[in-house]
């Protein structure tokens, strides 16, 4: 991140997201690039076992046989590594498949590429503000191999730009379609839990969805953000505060969804 911040201004680490906005709608910087720093940060975390409260969860739910899908909105690759440390086959597709950790990265990943294009990093140019150039599909890299790929990767990851509305740059179908079928998913969807996640309403297609069902919402993270979750939630009793710690959460996650 040490890069990106000399970018933006170290002074501006609290407004972070729109001062890269700026970044991004001045153009003033070549984007592929920046995004690439991004990615380079971010597949630096990585997990080495399943002795994790990521891996505790994942049991748990598992030993409910819930029709579960699991989503983030972070660019790292520590989720999928503790599902394929427990023995899972990690899908990413919109499409759910049995048998499988079915996984939604919602703003794309540091380890999301574009398949069949190729060239040194940011040497081709295109319609940013329209994400134009969508491959049809995507290729998966190992977090240990992403900073080779990026070498050659002209357009970057496939990651949403890291600024207020998440703008896309390249993949623009591939995350539209994960957006549209999470919001699908949220209506159709008895129960969901928020981990962490700061309810940032300029988000409009991961929040809408929440504020707008009828879903029952199980919130794990500190007092501020749930109470901002729960002024935008008109029907408070939709919402409850599960636990301010997620290291102590798994128990009352599992009540929840039993």
């Amino acid at each position: 991140m040490t890069e990106v911040s000399r970018i933006v201004g170290i002074q501006n680490k609290e407004n972070f997201e729109e001062k890269m906005k700026e970044v991004f709608e001045t153009k003033i910087f070549n984007l592929p690039v920046i995004s690439a720093m991004l990615a380079r940060y971010f597949s630096k975390y990585t997990l080495t076992g399943s002795d994790n409260e990521y891996a505790e969860l994942i049991i748990e739910i598992n030993k409910k046989n819930l029709n579960c899908v699991y989503c983030t909105l972070n660019y790292d690759c520590l989720v999928e590594q503790c599902a394929e440390h427990l023995g899972m086959n990690v899908n990413y597709d919109p499409i759910i498949k049995k048998g499988t950790f079915n996984l939604w990265k919602l703003h794309g990943s540091c380890s999301f590429f574009p398949d069949g294009i190729s060239g040194p990093l940011g040497n081709l140019y295109t319609n940013y503000m329209a994400g134009s150039i969508n491959p049809r599909t995507v290729k998966i890299s190992r977090p240990l191999a992403i900073p080779d790929v990026l070498k050659w990767s002209p357009l970057g990851p496939i990651m949403s730009f890291y600024a207020e509305e998440k703008p896309k740059l390249v993949g623009n179908s591939y995350l539209d379609q994960l957006q549209i079928t999470w919001k699908e998913r949220v209506f159709e969807s008895d129960k969901l839990v928020i981990i962490g996640a700061f309810p940032n309403t300029n988000d409009h297609h991961i929040w809408n969805p929440i504020i707008e069902s009828k879903t029952q919402i199980g919130y794990v993270g500190r007092d501020y953000p749930y109470n901002c979750l729960r002024d935008v939630i008109s029907e408070e009793e939709r919402l409850i505060h599960l636990s301010t710690d997620f290291h102590k959460s798994i128990s009352s996650i599992s009540g929840f969804l039993s």
